[in-house]
């Protein structure tokens, strides 16, 4: 995998005598998929494999890639493409806060196909100890069109990051193939008048999104209160498998009558070493009432289960409740603030304990009509 650099760069070379139909358009985007962390020149087989739906990364130690990224043209060829990702927890678990940001140039081959390479940069504290890492990286994908609103993408992904004295990983390759799903930032178009008085008689429209934020977790009957803060949210991945109320990191939303809405929320995430693994994921229904304005109230139930390799798939129940406003921003994009508080039972076979928390999370939506 290491001649991944050169090929993209004979590629872009040899693609540049061919003219670019399409052009790069501004754009915020989420991508997770399969990723695979191994350490460099050990010569073992002691490679991690991360499979993610959007979110902060499983195994918190080692950020793989940046979750969400965005699109920013710079000529009709070239792109530059921020990706980030953060998670913090107080007090520290197994770690204090983590972060990738990663910064490349995305040069179109053709109108669908396209490579890319730059720089990433990771940090992790953890204990008191505070330690970060360069590396390169690059890429090559394919770009889609998945509906009038939403484009998606696939990506084949390397990256290889320098030693660090502190690291909880040493020297180490990153190969990833993730899906990507973006939406355009632009001027939001004009409705005309029998659109605008359907949009006026329904409080909800179909949309999807991605959510982050900050959450206070309190453990019935002991064992500690901890707060969590990601970006983008973490799901069912951001505590290590810990049974707590986390709020998925992806939801979709579907008008229900006058004045509901259907929304549903979930994430999935499965981490692979040796003969070790570990599956997480949850799915959160609820009922969204349109108040009035932007004001809306929420509740439902919250369903999070667990696999690993000496335990057959297990889960827990949960209810939660929810108070949140609703705007639109720019273009195809809305946005909500929420106050949310949930609780999940005691599961004796798990060994895990009643927990609840409240959250204040932000989101941020696309409509799909």
């Amino acid at each position: 995998m290491r001649p991944l650099p050169v090929v993209l760069t004979l590629a872009v070379f040899v693609a540049s005598g061919a003219q670019a139909q399409a052009r790069w358009s501004p754009e915020i985007g989420i991508q997770g998929g399969y990723i695979r962390i191994k350490p460099a020149g050990t010569g073992r087989a002691d490679q991690i494999d991360l499979y993610d739906i959007p979110g902060a990364n499983f195994l918190d130690l080692v950020p793989a890639y940046g979750s969400f990224f965005a699109i920013v043209p710079v000529s009709r060829r070239i792109a530059l493409e921020p990706a980030l990702r953060f998670s913090q927890t107080t007090p520290s678990l197994t770690l204090g806060t983590t972060a990738t940001l990663g910064l490349r140039a995305d040069y179109a081959l053709t109108t669908k196909l396209y490579a890319a390479t730059g720089g990433v940069l990771t940090y992790v504290e953890e204990f008191g100890v505070h330690e970060h890492q360069l590396g390169l990286q690059a890429a090559f994908g394919y770009r889609l069109k998945l509906s009038r609103r939403l484009n998606g993408r696939l990506e084949a992904q390397w990256s290889t990051m320098r030693r660090a004295d502190q690291s909880p990983i040493g020297p180490h390759n990153t190969y990833a193939l993730l899906l990507g799903v973006s939406t355009r930032v632009r001027s939001a178009p004009e409705m005309t008048a029998p659109q605008s008085e359907r949009a006026a008689r329904r409080a909800w429209r179909s949309v999807v999104g991605v959510q982050a934020g900050y959450s206070r977790f309190h453990i019935v009957g002991g064992g500690g209160d901890f707060s969590l803060f990601t970006f983008p949210g973490s799901g069912a991945s951001g505590i290590g498998g810990i049974l707590a109320p986390t709020n998925p990191s992806l939801f979709a939303v579907v008008p229900v009558g006058k004045v509901f809405g259907l929304e549903l929320g979930l994430d999935a995430h499965q981490i692979q070493s040796n003969a070790t693994t570990l599956f997480s994921a949850q799915i959160n229904p609820r009922l969204n009432c349109a108040v009035r304005g932007g004001w809306y109230a929420a509740a439902g139930g919250s369903f999070h289960v667990l696999r690993a390799s000496a335990l057959k798939l297990s889960g827990v129940s949960g209810a939660n409740i929810a108070w949140g406003y609703r705007f639109d921003m720019t273009g195809n994009l809305g946005g909500r603030v929420e106050l949310g508080y949930t609780m999940y039972k005691e599961h004796l076979t798990l060994q895990q304990p009643a927990a609840n928390a409240l959250g204040i999370t932000f989101g941020t939506t696309v409509a799909l009509k």
